[in-house]
């Protein structure tokens, strides 16, 4: 039984700040990994460890610390979409006990009407190619 949520977003502040009312209205922890990330490597932020380091050294951290999240019970987790491909390998463990919703905040974004266009079409092309692969996993 899934009894978790797995909050993912364009916009990390958005996934982050939905993430945080929902956790305190179900009375659920919250699990961030930008900011078990940020704990991790303190007093550096990721932006920082991203230019001392490179891109690669942070994906495979936070793929260890989305993995480690997998181990907690009644959280809400919020992921950065920056990030996708470090969770992304993870994904059938993650449907395993998450509920996973992609948030998206188009309207309220200040986008010309061609960019949200192509916003929409990616995120539908994206969301498609996701369900296509729960289908797979849960067969």
């Amino acid at each position: 039984m899934k009894n978790s949520l797995f909050l993912v977003a364009v916009d990390y502040n958005l996934a982050k700040n939905m993430a945080k009312k929902v956790a305190e209205f179900f009375a659920m922890r919250l699990f961030d990994s930008i900011e078990m990330f940020e704990f991790d490597h303190a007093p550096r932020k990721i932006d920082e460890v991203l230019h001392d380091f490179g891109i690669g050294y942070v994906k495979k951290e936070m793929k260890s610390i989305v993995k480690m999240g997998l181990d907690f019970d009644e959280v809400v987790s919020v992921a950065d979409f920056n990030y996708l491909d470090c969770w992304d390998v993870l994904f059938k463990q993650i449907q395993e006990k998450h509920l996973v919703i992609f948030l998206s905040d188009v309207e309220n974004e200040n986008l010309s009407a061609d960019e949200k266009l192509a916003k929409i079409n990616f995120l539908t092309n994206f969301t498609s190619k996701k369900i296509k692969k729960f289908k797979k996993y849960t067969k």
